[in-house]
């Protein structure tokens, strides 16, 4: 906020400093406050409880002859078989109720400036509790708390600040909060200074038109109302500054979230010992995971277990020969291009990659070759199983985050002597799961995303693929260059997940936060569908391996960069260099499209050229792409 600069130069020349609590001090973690009702309907399972509430609350002020009234008077409204919610009102709220930090460290100013401190509420809560949310959420040292259910005066009404005055005998008195009338226009009219303070989850909501459209799309949405009340927390105490760490806080936290949650219930109830995740959707499912479980009987691995692992050790390429096409080629180049350099095969002629018969063909004349190959490469990878001591009578849980084959559970069932559980985000259609125990988050055998490949980028891990593992050490393969750019990126993004997961533990502890999967694709796709220039600008330096082989890529979200008429009408192109034949005349210029790594290169501007490598390092320009003109040393 501009005008909180202001505030600081206005503190200075004020004698006493007065607070709000709720919304100034004190946050908090959902849309509307009235949601920890809602909130609290859910964990309790006590249907018609929000309403009550509500109506309890506007009955209790409708009977009142005082100014204010008190939980005791909201609850004696209140149905019978809600009365029991009291104490538990109060201890919500003594648990979910966090620091703003914004106005922590202006509460901490003034008390360093010297100034009497003070705290000012309309509020129906306990002296004893209310003292209890301040000084648990830092707030000491201050000269006095006015609250109106005790002294039975009201900033709405202005005489709270009449007693202010009072008791200080000075109007030179600066008050800060978050409602226009009660905070602002009162304490003008009974002669104090005021400064209005913008709640900051109308601040996040209003600054942002996606998560306005979620909001209005999920109303009365537990979930939603704690996905967007976090975020907002997060965002006042500066959790994440970094791009990727945002995104990574925004959208990848709470997609792993909503899965690592569902999976602490489902070990619970499926007495899992032993949980494998999978390399590399596991890598930062995992660490979510151990933040936020109820329990400390499962155990976790981060496992090395790729489809590819399957493919070269068991040979198991008859259910994606099956389904023909793409995954039939790629099943086969995986396993012929894996074993092209052993002895047997150095001078065989392999058939052409883009004739899937000529290579199934192959494959099963030389099967007794490949089976004793397969052998030595199992061979390799069961020393690294056994470091992790899967044997005996364990429950065995194997995670991953989509599967059309459960390659990984049933690669990791050929080395164990007991069947497994697969839990998975979702399973394709076509998925054989009659030899198999499988769970999955998501009921719907299809993906919901606008595109599965943002799952994942949120969920994989900064290092490259692995072709095996060899002395309990995996082997990457060679990192190309779009590999290398998420390798560098995704550290950032897992930070960011890490921190919303401890956010969430820290907020709500045990309470039960109700994540569903089709409330956190909506929030997902909304980013998708609403990106911002700054995703578009950060985005395009993202390509996504859709094969085996991780050698083919793809843009990861190419309808970003897809003009509509309205931004045809917009500059495509901006300015990167230009070199200059005379002071004023360009000669070449150099041009790179937004938003992508296209270039387009221009003699005095206006006439189009070619730009070709050669030897060297150095570069040829064609006129029109025919007519040699000139050549460069590349700078």
């Amino acid at each position: 906020m501009k005008n909180m600069r202001n505030l600081y130069k206005q503190i200075n020349r004020s004698d006493v400093i007065s607070f709000d609590v709720f919304d100034t001090l004190v946050l908090r973690p959902y849309i509307k406050p009235v949601d920890l009702f809602l909130h609290m309907e859910k964990c309790f399972c006590a249907d018609g409880f929000f309403d009550a509430r509500i109506n309890a609350e506007r009955t209790a002020r409708a009977k009142s002859l005082t100014p204010e009234i008190s939980i005791d008077d909201i609850y004696a409204n209140i149905d019978e078989k809600y009365k029991k919610y009291k104490t538990k009102e109060i201890d919500f709220e003594l648990q979910v109720l966090q620091p703003n930090n914004e106005i922590k460290k202006i509460y901490d100013y003034a008390l360093i400036q010297g100034k009497k401190v003070i705290i000012a509420s309309d509020m129906y809560l306990p002296y004893e509790i209310i003292t209890k949310i301040l000084h648990k959420n830092g707030y000491k040292n201050y000269n006095a708390l006015y609250l109106s259910s005790k002294h039975q005066k009201t900033k709405y009404a202005g005489d709270l600040y009449d007693l202010i005055k009072q008791d200080f005998n000075t109007v030179n008195i600066l008050h800060i909060g978050d409602n226009h009338h009660s905070d602002y226009i009162q304490p003008l009219k009974h002669g104090l200074k005021s400064f209005s303070y913008t709640k900051p989850i109308e601040r996040f909501i209003n600054d942002s038109p996606r998560i306005q459209n979620f909001v209005m799309h999920h109303p009365d949405n537990v979930f939603a109302s704690i996905l967007v009340g976090v975020l907002s927390l997060c965002k006042q105490n500066m959790v994440c500054n970094n791009f990727w760490e945002k995104i990574g806080l925004n959208y990848a936290g709470p997609s792993i979230y909503t899965y690592a949650y569902w999976l602490d219930m489902q070990f619970n109830n499926d007495n899992i010992d032993d949980a494998l995740f999978i390399a590399r959707d596991g890598y930062s499912l995992q660490k979510v995971y151990e933040i936020i479980k109820t329990h400390n009987k499962t155990k976790s691995h981060y496992l090395y277990a790729p489809r590819i692992l399957n493919l070269i050790c068991n040979l198991d390429f008859e259910s994606q020969l099956s389904c023909g096409g793409l995954v039939a080629a790629d099943a086969m180049s995986t396993i012929i291009d894996y074993f092209k350099n052993a002895d047997c095969f150095k001078h065989a002629v392999l058939p052409d990659k883009s004739d899937t018969e000529k290579q199934i063909e192959f494959v099963k004349n030389h099967l007794q070759e490949y089976k004793k190959l397969s052998a030595k490469e199992k061979s390799k990878y069961s020393s690294y199983l056994k470091q992790h001591k899967l044997t005996g009578n364990k429950r065995i849980g194997v995670i991953d985050t989509v599967s059309g084959f459960l390659t990984s559970q049933k690669f990791i069932e050929s080395f164990i002597d007991t069947k497994t559980k697969g839990y998975y985000w979702f399973i394709w259609p076509h998925t054989d799961t009659s030899k198999h125990d499988v769970s999955t988050l998501q009921s719907e055998k299809n993906n919901l995303f606008r595109i599965w490949d943002i799952m994942e980028f949120f969920m994989t891990a900064p290092t490259p693929p692995i072709q095996n593992v060899v002395n309990n050490v995996p082997q990457y393969k060679k990192v190309s260059q779009y590999e290398q750019t998420r390798i560098d990126i995704y550290p950032y993004v897992s930070n960011g997940a890490v921190e919303f997961a401890k956010m969430m533990k820290r907020v709500f502890a045990d309470i039960k936060t109700y994540p569903d999967y089709m409330t956190l694709i909506d929030w997902v796709n909304g980013f998708m569908d609403m990106p911002t220039d700054e995703d578009k600008k950060h985005f395009i330096k993202i390509k996504h391996a859709y094969d085996s082989n991780h050698t083919q890529f793809r843009t990861l979200f190419p309808q970003w960069y897809v003009q509509t008429p309205h931004q045809k009408h917009q500059p495509r192109y901006k300015l990167v260099k230009q070199h200059h034949f005379i002071k004023f005349i360009p000669t070449i210029t150099e041009k790179q499209k937004i938003y992508s790594e296209t270039r387009k290169y221009l003699l005095f501007n206006f006439l189009p050229l070619w730009k070709r490598k050669r030897k060297n390092n150095v570069f040829k320009y064609y006129l029109f792409g025919i007519v040699p003109l000139f050549t460069r040393d590349a700078e």
